[in-house]
């Protein structure tokens, strides 16, 4: 996922945060949840990326 693409998840879920405070506090436990996967696909697309490039480290020597 592209920096762009994730920076626009985090403005989708700040928007939804902000909705939900008028509407019901509860439901915000499932958007903490969406956050949290959000943060973990990110997480896991970054270890990935430092793969790669040790990888290609690895590659050259």
């Amino acid at each position: 996922m592209a920096k762009g693409s994730v920076d626009m998840q985090n403005r989708t879920i700040l928007s939804i945060v902000s909705k939900l405070k008028l509407l019901d506090l509860d439901k915000l436990e499932l958007v903490d949840e969406a956050a949290n996967n959000c943060i973990a696909v990110q997480t896991l697309e970054n270890i990935s990326k430092k793969n790669i490039t040790k990888n290609k480290r690895v590659k050259r020597v």
